[in-house]
């Protein structure tokens, strides 16, 4: 398997995991929402009554709610490290595409100045006002970095799925779709690049 493949393929892969971790937070809130429908229900609009029954489910409800905000966490930071991977194993095909590993790394670092700003114990508080307004800042910046990277892949193979996708991601509460629309656009590209090297090696 050529590096180009390998590269489309981990792309693949971290849109499916970012489109996950887009559509869990949006399941846990229609979980938390119907349980809130049930207890309103339960208590037949009668305000005293839906306290004291919310009061017994509220726990689970908050569960839910870190459950659901943790795993997307979770899911969001695998693709971005995946991301780094497929957009770093492109950039040996074509410079422009390691834009997208650029804005991998930036995401980390802000990662890891936040973490230092959170735990921090500095005398001056405008230091950590400082600290975090600049993992806030590399955040953004890695995070469009990596929407022109999938752009740019988009166009490079003229898969507008992929560019379409890469642009909708900039709205974030539809990350999910946007990140289902890149990971079909690079399945059909990846289908398309096996195809040919399937071609090459018949005529070899």
């Amino acid at each position: 398997m050529n590096e180009e493949i390998k590269g489309i393929g981990k792309l693949k892969i971290g849109a499916l995991l970012l489109t996950l971790a887009g559509i869990i937070p949006l399941a846990g809130t229609l979980t938390n929402l119907s349980i809130f429908l049930g207890v309103l229900a339960e208590s037949n609009h009668n305000v005293s009554q839906f306290d004291h029954k919310f009061v017994k489910v509220e726990p689970i409800v908050v569960d839910i709610a870190i459950g659901m905000m943790v795993s997307s966490a979770i899911l969001g930071l695998i693709s971005i490290i995946i991301f780094r991977s497929g957009f770093g194993a492109l950039k040996k095909i074509d410079s422009r595409l390691g834009i997208g590993s650029i804005g991998a790394y930036l995401i980390f670092a802000s990662i890891i100045t936040y973490f230092i700003s959170s735990s921090s114990q500095m005398i001056y508080y405008s230091y950590d006002n400082i600290i975090f307004l600049s993992s806030v800042f590399m955040l953004i910046i890695g995070g469009i970095l990596i929407i022109i990277g999938f752009y740019r892949v988009g166009e490079k193979y003229r898969e507008n799925l992929v560019s379409l996708g890469s642009i909708l991601s900039i709205i974030f509460p539809l990350i999910g779709i946007a990140y289902l629309l890149v990971y079909l656009g690079l399945r059909s590209i990846e289908k398309k690049l096996r195809h040919e090297e399937n071609k090459v090696t018949k005529v070899i």
